[in-house]
């Protein structure tokens, strides 16, 4: 089975359109398991739970020494999940 990370970023409650588009491409591929992943605060998490309701797995990274990290701090973070996930594609 086809293992696919898709990482999003809610803004207001909705995910960016190009978020979206990779959520909805991985939807789209056959037999593969999907993980949503967000690093975002507690409040989000109802906007995660939203895509379990589509049959994905959610995660949540979420810690207030994270809020206002820097793109390196994040990538770093991202990744570390990543690797224990271990998708096949991202």
């Amino acid at each position: 089975m086809l293992k696919i990370a898709v990482l999003v970023k809610f803004y207001q409650g909705e995910i960016s359109p190009f978020d979206e588009s990779a959520l909805e491409a991985a939807l789209n591929m056959a037999d593969a398991e999907i993980t949503v992943v967000s690093m975002s605060p507690l409040s989000d998490l109802e906007h995660l739970s939203y895509f379990t309701r589509l049959g994905v797995e959610g995660v949540l990274i979420s810690d207030v020494k994270y809020a206002g990290s820097d793109t390196l701090a994040t990538s770093k973070i991202l990744a570390r999940c990543l690797k224990d996930i271990d998708p096949d594609y991202v």
